[in-house]
């Protein structure tokens, strides 16, 4: 499924972002080993998928846009953010 609705993009972003917080909360102590090696899997997994969006998203803007816009090379102001 394709989201191309802004609200909804925004909405997804701002809810991934209130969850990655939640986990930065956790203690973890509580969990055996096999359950944090579960979850270390499940992140990982987690983290790989939102590369996908990651490079759509540093494609179009070079695509789209020129140094003027951005204030510099493209490679530059991903590195100053």
């Amino acid at each position: 499924m394709t989201v191309t609705d802004r609200e909804q993009i925004q909405d997804d972003v701002d809810t991934l972002c209130a969850v990655a917080s939640r986990f930065e909360e956790h203690s973890y102590a509580a969990l055996t080993n096999p359950e944090r090696l579960g979850i270390l899997e499940k992140l990982e997994c987690v983290t790989r998928k939102l590369q996908t969006p990651r490079h759509q998203l540093i494609n179009q803007v070079g695509e789209q846009s020129d140094s003027t816009e951005l204030g510099g090379k493209l490679s530059w102001v991903l590195a100053d953010r």
